[in-house]
């Protein structure tokens, strides 16, 4: 899956490197930046790979380029990006997911649950008002893992400032009995020292994950709690250690909930009744939640 900001063009196979660091605008190109990739192995650097910033090159440039280095083209692709409108976010504490910094020689790898299953979580406000919770069931990534997919590790979920990538060797995903496991192998550039660093003095204390749904349930008990339990997850874009960690978007949630009250599966819950969703931007969303758990406390 590319980059949904820049294109790529692949020289060597990652998986001969040990580790990479990226040095942007090391190269020009008819005035233009190209950024470079170096993969390190034993000490010597060799050029892995170029990435050109889309908001500077068109396809056909890139491409042509990428031809007179010899290299294995990707275009940038906008279809998987954080825009995605079906996409959801979830946070997890680090404490709850177990993470922690493994040591191996000087290699440090960020270790850890980022899901947990069967695991209700707090109440999740919506945001046009009252909340629901939400649990993933075991098994629920499944699908998402299949034919090894090309998952990254993001910081604050920014594509610019990545940790790791599954194709790449550098980040492991796997389901197990707890939850969706996963280890990172962060780069020696600032942002995955700073990462590391920060997971272990405590000032980062919770992970992100990025996905879309293929199945989900819903259920309301006699006393009206409604919870949500996500069977199946479609995609795993990517896992992120976050410092503010959004609100949880919970559009798409909610129009799921919407998709199971017009069933007739349930009755309306009460607090869905004559209520009409529209549709807001995110910032409006977030605004809205805000708003929900500020009156709340009064």
């Amino acid at each position: 899956m590319p980059y949904p900001n820049e294109h790529s063009c692949r020289l060597e196979d990652p998986k001969q490197f040990d580790k990479f660091n990226r040095v942007n605008c090391d190269q020009k190109h008819d005035g233009k930046c190209i950024d470079v990739i170096y993969g390190i192995k034993s000490g010597t650097s060799k050029i892995q790979a170029l990435r050109y910033p889309k908001k500077s090159w068109d396809v056909d440039a890139a491409r042509s380029h990428c031809k007179s280095r010899k290299g294995t083209f990707e275009a940038a692709g906008e279809s998987k990006s954080k825009d995605n409108p079906m996409r959801e976010d979830r946070v997890i504490d680090i404490k709850d997911g177990e993470f922690r910094i493994e040591s191996d020689g000087d290699q440090k790898r960020i270790v850890g649950y980022p899901a947990v299953f069967n695991k209700l979580s707090e109440p999740m406000p919506t945001f046009f008002g009252p909340a629901f919770r939400e649990k993933i069931r075991a098994g629920a990534f499944k699908k998402a893992l299949e034919g090894d997919p090309d998952i990254r590790a993001l910081f604050n979920h920014n594509p610019d400032l990545i940790l790791g990538r599954t194709i790449s060797g550098t980040l492991e995903v796997r389901e197990r009995t707890r939850g969706l496991w996963s280890a990172i192998t962060p780069p020696d550039t600032q942002t995955g020292r700073d990462v590391v660093k920060n997971i272990e003095r405590g000032d980062i204390t919770q992970m992100s994950f990025g996905f879309t749904i293929d199945k989900d349930e819903w259920f309301e008990d006699d006393e009206g709690n409604v919870t949500r339990t996500i069977v199946s997850v479609d995609r795993l874009f990517d896992i992120s250690p976050v410092t503010f960690p959004a609100y949880a978007d919970t559009e798409v949630a909610v129009r799921s909930m919407q998709t199971w009250i017009e069933g007739g599966k349930r009755s309306v819950p009460e607090f869905m009744k004559g209520i009409d969703i529209p549709i807001y931007s995110r910032e409006e969303r977030h605004r809205r939640v805000r708003d929900y758990w500020e009156k709340s406390r009064k």
